[in-house]
């Protein structure tokens, strides 16, 4: 799964995956200083600790000094 997001200048930024109880599912990225622009990551739909995460609804939140903002990921059929 490829997230694309844009942040307004550089500063810190945070993206991560959750899933319906609130638990940390996976970081994806944690940079102290992303520079301002569009950023691609890619979700490689595994937990931190390597295991394959089962179909359902997450949640990936992007954390910036500029605010919060999360999307839901629906995972069907894989």
């Amino acid at each position: 799964v490829t997230l694309d997001f844009v942040i307004p200048q550089a500063g810190q930024t945070e993206l991560a995956v959750f899933d319906l109880t609130g638990a940390r599912v996976r970081t994806l990225a944690r940079m102290d200083a992303a520079s301002a622009g569009t950023h691609h990551l890619v979700w490689d739909l595994r937990h931190d600790d390597g295991d394959r995460v089962p179909n359902g609804l997450y949640f990936v939140r992007l954390h910036t000094p500029w605010g919060e903002r999360t999307q839901r990921v629906s995972l069907v059929g894989r």
